[in-house]
Protein backbone atom coordinates (compact mmCIF):
# COMPACT_ATOMS: atom_id res chain seq x y z
CA UNK A 1 0.00 0.00 0.00
CA UNK A 2 1.23 3.18 -0.99
CA UNK A 3 1.41 6.49 1.44
CA UNK A 4 -0.71 8.04 -0.50
CA UNK A 5 -3.52 5.18 -0.21
CA UNK A 6 -2.62 6.01 3.56
CA UNK A 7 -3.13 8.69 3.73
CA UNK A 8 -6.39 8.94 1.64
CA UNK A 9 -7.54 6.13 4.34
CA UNK A 10 -6.78 7.86 7.36
CA UNK A 11 -9.07 10.78 6.17
CA UNK A 12 -12.12 8.33 6.25
CA UNK A 13 -11.43 6.27 2.92
CA UNK A 14 -12.06 2.54 2.92
CA UNK A 15 -8.50 0.58 1.34
CA UNK A 16 -7.82 -2.38 1.18
CA UNK A 17 -4.64 -3.97 2.91
CA UNK A 18 -3.28 -7.40 2.79
CA UNK A 19 -4.78 -9.32 5.68
CA UNK A 20 -0.96 -10.67 7.12
CA UNK A 21 -0.24 -7.02 7.66
CA UNK A 22 -2.86 -6.73 10.18
CA UNK A 23 -1.54 -7.33 13.76
CA UNK A 24 -4.44 -8.84 16.35
CA UNK A 25 -2.17 -8.21 19.31
CA UNK A 26 -4.40 -8.91 23.14
CA UNK A 27 -3.08 -5.94 24.93
CA UNK A 28 -5.14 -3.53 21.95
CA UNK A 29 -8.47 -5.81 22.72
CA UNK A 30 -10.78 -4.87 25.62
CA UNK A 31 -11.92 -8.37 25.66
CA UNK A 32 -11.23 -11.39 26.90
CA UNK A 33 -12.43 -13.74 24.47
CA UNK A 34 -14.32 -14.62 21.04
CA UNK A 35 -17.54 -14.83 20.52
CA UNK A 36 -17.46 -18.17 18.20
CA UNK A 37 -20.79 -18.31 17.21
CA UNK A 38 -20.84 -14.76 15.94
CA UNK A 39 -17.25 -15.10 14.23
CA UNK A 40 -19.26 -18.22 12.29
CA UNK A 41 -21.74 -16.08 11.60
CA UNK A 42 -19.71 -13.46 9.92
CA UNK A 43 -17.45 -15.97 8.58
CA UNK A 44 -20.99 -17.45 6.62
CA UNK A 45 -21.60 -13.96 5.31
CA UNK A 46 -18.56 -12.97 3.69
CA UNK A 47 -18.59 -17.05 1.91
CA UNK A 48 -22.07 -15.70 0.55
CA UNK A 49 -20.89 -12.19 -0.68
CA UNK A 50 -17.93 -9.58 -0.56
CA UNK A 51 -15.93 -8.17 2.12
CA UNK A 52 -18.19 -5.02 1.91
CA UNK A 53 -20.96 -7.25 3.41
CA UNK A 54 -19.80 -6.11 6.92
CA UNK A 55 -18.13 -3.00 8.00
CA UNK A 56 -14.36 -2.39 7.40
CA UNK A 57 -12.04 -3.01 10.21
CA UNK A 58 -10.64 -0.23 12.16
CA UNK A 59 -6.64 -0.81 12.46
CA UNK A 60 -3.93 1.70 13.95
CA UNK A 61 -0.73 2.40 11.93
CA UNK A 62 2.33 1.18 13.32
CA UNK A 63 5.16 3.03 11.61
CA UNK A 64 8.07 1.53 12.89
CA UNK A 65 6.88 -1.60 11.83
CA UNK A 66 5.01 -1.44 8.87
CA UNK A 67 2.19 -3.20 9.97
CA UNK A 68 -1.53 -2.40 11.27
CA UNK A 69 -2.54 -3.34 15.10
CA UNK A 70 -6.10 -4.13 14.86
CA UNK A 71 -8.62 -1.84 16.53
CA UNK A 72 -12.10 -2.84 16.28
CA UNK A 73 -13.39 -5.48 13.87
CA UNK A 74 -11.79 -8.66 15.52
CA UNK A 75 -14.91 -10.95 14.74
CA UNK A 76 -15.00 -9.85 11.69
CA UNK A 77 -10.99 -10.40 10.94
CA UNK A 78 -11.41 -13.89 12.43
CA UNK A 79 -14.04 -14.83 9.61
CA UNK A 80 -12.10 -13.16 7.02
CA UNK A 81 -9.37 -15.94 8.28
CA UNK A 82 -12.02 -18.81 8.16
CA UNK A 83 -12.45 -17.52 4.48
CA UNK A 84 -8.93 -17.52 3.42
CA UNK A 85 -9.27 -14.39 2.75
CA UNK A 86 -5.97 -12.77 1.56
CA UNK A 87 -7.09 -9.04 1.86
CA UNK A 88 -9.37 -7.15 4.08
CA UNK A 89 -11.36 -4.09 3.81
CA UNK A 90 -10.08 -1.13 6.31
CA UNK A 91 -10.22 2.48 8.25
CA UNK A 92 -6.95 3.77 9.25
CA UNK A 93 -7.22 5.69 12.22
CA UNK A 94 -4.42 7.44 13.21
CA UNK A 95 -3.14 7.68 16.63
CA UNK A 96 -2.36 10.90 18.73
CA UNK A 97 0.65 12.48 18.36
CA UNK A 98 3.08 10.66 21.16
CA UNK A 99 0.85 8.08 21.62
CA UNK A 100 1.42 4.63 21.05
CA UNK A 101 -0.03 2.14 18.29
CA UNK A 102 -1.21 -0.77 20.77
CA UNK A 103 -2.76 2.11 22.98
CA UNK A 104 -4.50 3.61 19.92
CA UNK A 105 -5.99 0.88 19.14
CA UNK A 106 -6.79 -0.05 23.00
CA UNK A 107 -8.24 3.66 23.23
CA UNK A 108 -10.45 3.26 19.83
CA UNK A 109 -11.69 -0.46 20.29
CA UNK A 110 -12.90 0.09 24.48
CA UNK A 111 -14.65 3.46 23.02
CA UNK A 112 -17.02 1.94 19.85
CA UNK A 113 -17.13 -1.83 22.50
CA UNK A 114 -18.68 0.00 25.02
CA UNK A 115 -21.63 1.62 22.85
CA UNK A 116 -21.82 -1.98 20.64
CA UNK A 117 -24.57 -4.57 20.42
CA UNK A 118 -22.28 -6.86 22.12
CA UNK A 119 -21.51 -5.23 25.37
CA UNK A 120 -18.81 -5.50 27.13
CA UNK A 121 -18.73 -8.09 30.35
CA UNK A 122 -18.60 -6.42 33.83
CA UNK A 123 -15.02 -8.36 34.60
CA UNK A 124 -14.60 -6.44 30.96
CA UNK A 125 -14.95 -2.80 32.24
CA UNK A 126 -13.62 -3.41 35.58
CA UNK A 127 -10.52 -4.05 33.51
CA UNK A 128 -10.40 -1.32 31.14
CA UNK A 129 -11.55 1.31 33.76
CA UNK A 130 -8.58 0.03 35.88
CA UNK A 131 -6.41 0.59 32.76
CA UNK A 132 -7.68 3.88 31.74
CA UNK A 133 -6.80 5.26 35.35
CA UNK A 134 -3.79 3.82 35.25
CA UNK A 135 -2.40 5.11 31.76
CA UNK A 136 -4.61 8.10 31.65
CA UNK A 137 -4.69 9.90 35.47
CA UNK A 138 -5.18 13.51 33.64
CA UNK A 139 -8.59 12.13 32.44
CA UNK A 140 -11.72 13.10 34.24
CA UNK A 141 -13.83 10.30 35.54
CA UNK A 142 -16.15 11.33 32.57
CA UNK A 143 -13.93 10.93 29.79
CA UNK A 144 -13.01 7.41 31.42
CA UNK A 145 -16.79 6.50 32.09
CA UNK A 146 -17.60 7.43 28.40
CA UNK A 147 -15.08 5.09 27.12
CA UNK A 148 -16.04 1.64 29.06
CA UNK A 149 -19.47 2.36 29.30
CA UNK A 150 -19.40 3.24 33.04
CA UNK A 151 -21.30 6.25 34.80
CA UNK A 152 -18.65 9.00 35.82
CA UNK A 153 -19.32 8.84 39.34
CA UNK A 154 -18.89 4.72 39.41
CA UNK A 155 -15.50 5.66 38.37
CA UNK A 156 -15.10 8.20 40.77
CA UNK A 157 -16.21 5.95 43.51
CA UNK A 158 -13.74 3.48 41.96
CA UNK A 159 -10.89 5.58 41.95
CA UNK A 160 -11.72 6.35 46.12
CA UNK A 161 -11.54 2.54 46.29
CA UNK A 162 -15.35 2.47 47.28
CA UNK A 163 -16.00 0.07 44.70
CA UNK A 164 -14.37 -3.42 43.45
CA UNK A 165 -17.37 -3.80 40.67
CA UNK A 166 -18.61 -1.18 38.30
CA UNK A 167 -22.49 -1.34 36.73
CA UNK A 168 -23.30 0.20 33.52
CA UNK A 169 -23.66 3.56 33.12
CA UNK A 170 -27.23 5.43 32.37
CA UNK A 171 -27.69 6.06 28.53
CA UNK A 172 -25.11 7.61 27.28
CA UNK A 173 -27.54 9.84 25.08
CA UNK A 174 -28.94 11.66 27.91
CA UNK A 175 -25.83 12.40 29.66
CA UNK A 176 -24.17 16.18 28.86
CA UNK A 177 -20.73 15.90 27.71
CA UNK A 178 -18.23 18.28 29.82
CA UNK A 179 -18.38 20.37 26.55
CA UNK A 180 -22.21 20.72 27.22
CA UNK A 181 -23.06 18.90 23.93
CA UNK A 182 -24.83 15.56 24.21
CA UNK A 183 -22.77 13.03 23.31
CA UNK A 184 -23.82 9.64 21.50
CA UNK A 185 -21.86 6.22 20.20
CA UNK A 186 -19.99 7.28 17.28
CA UNK A 187 -20.98 6.34 13.48
CA UNK A 188 -24.38 4.90 14.90
CA UNK A 189 -27.46 5.36 13.64
CA UNK A 190 -31.31 4.55 13.94
CA UNK A 191 -30.76 2.52 10.68
CA UNK A 192 -27.60 0.70 11.74
CA UNK A 193 -28.73 -0.11 15.00
CA UNK A 194 -31.96 -1.51 13.92
CA UNK A 195 -30.69 -3.77 11.24
CA UNK A 196 -28.23 -5.32 13.61
CA UNK A 197 -31.33 -5.53 15.89
CA UNK A 198 -33.47 -7.33 13.85
CA UNK A 199 -30.95 -9.26 12.07
CA UNK A 200 -29.64 -10.87 15.62
CA UNK A 201 -33.35 -11.33 16.95
CA UNK A 202 -34.15 -12.92 13.77
CA UNK A 203 -31.52 -15.51 13.47
CA UNK A 204 -31.66 -16.28 16.84
CA UNK A 205 -35.61 -16.46 16.02
CA UNK A 206 -34.65 -18.93 12.97
CA UNK A 207 -32.25 -21.29 15.21
CA UNK A 208 -34.62 -21.62 18.26
CA UNK A 209 -38.05 -20.64 17.60
CA UNK A 210 -38.49 -18.44 20.07
CA UNK A 211 -41.63 -16.63 18.87
CA UNK A 212 -43.20 -19.68 18.54
CA UNK A 213 -42.39 -21.40 21.66
CA UNK A 214 -43.46 -18.33 23.95
CA UNK A 215 -46.45 -17.10 21.72
CA UNK A 216 -49.50 -18.35 23.83
CA UNK A 217 -50.65 -15.94 26.91
CA UNK A 218 -48.97 -17.71 29.31
CA UNK A 219 -45.87 -17.90 27.52
CA UNK A 220 -46.13 -14.40 26.63
CA UNK A 221 -46.27 -13.94 30.48
CA UNK A 222 -43.70 -16.35 31.20
CA UNK A 223 -40.98 -14.39 28.69
CA UNK A 224 -42.29 -11.06 30.15
CA UNK A 225 -40.79 -12.56 33.68
CA UNK A 226 -37.87 -14.25 32.63
CA UNK A 227 -36.70 -10.90 30.46
CA UNK A 228 -37.47 -9.00 33.68
CA UNK A 229 -35.15 -11.00 35.63
CA UNK A 230 -32.32 -11.13 33.08
CA UNK A 231 -32.71 -7.19 32.66
CA UNK A 232 -32.13 -6.83 36.95
CA UNK A 233 -28.84 -9.77 36.51
CA UNK A 234 -27.69 -7.17 33.41
CA UNK A 235 -27.79 -4.38 35.52
CA UNK A 236 -26.53 -5.45 38.65
CA UNK A 237 -29.87 -5.42 39.73
CA UNK A 238 -29.99 -1.62 39.41
CA UNK A 239 -33.80 -2.03 38.92
CA UNK A 240 -34.21 1.89 37.74
CA UNK A 241 -32.33 1.40 34.84
CA UNK A 242 -33.20 -2.05 33.43
CA UNK A 243 -36.82 -0.35 33.29
CA UNK A 244 -35.72 2.77 31.24
CA UNK A 245 -33.85 -0.15 29.39
CA UNK A 246 -37.19 -1.93 28.73
CA UNK A 247 -39.36 0.77 28.44
CA UNK A 248 -36.87 2.61 25.79
CA UNK A 249 -37.77 -0.66 23.79
CA UNK A 250 -41.19 -0.70 24.44
CA UNK A 251 -41.03 2.40 22.48
CA UNK A 252 -39.29 1.33 19.95
CA UNK A 253 -41.35 -1.06 18.95
CA UNK A 254 -44.76 0.84 19.35
CA UNK A 255 -43.50 2.93 16.85
CA UNK A 256 -42.21 0.20 14.63
CA UNK A 257 -45.97 -1.53 14.65
CA UNK A 258 -47.67 1.88 13.98
CA UNK A 259 -45.30 2.18 11.28
CA UNK A 260 -45.57 -1.28 9.51
CA UNK A 261 -49.65 -1.11 9.78
CA UNK A 262 -49.28 2.53 7.93
CA UNK A 263 -47.77 0.29 4.87
CA UNK A 264 -50.19 -2.24 5.10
Amino acid sequence: MTQTSEATASGGGVIAVPLERIEADVSAWPRQELNRQRVADFAELYRDDTRSVLPPLDVVPAPESGRFILADGWHRYHALHQVDASEADVRIIPAEEGEHPHRAAYRHGLTLAATAGLPLTRTERVAAVKRLVDEHPEWSDRQIGRACGVSHSTVSKYRRGEVASLATSPDPGTDDGDDGQEWYPPEETAEKAARTLVRDLARLDDRRGLLARFSGKRATRDMGTALAEALADQYYDDVEHAVRQARAWSEWLTHAITALEEFE
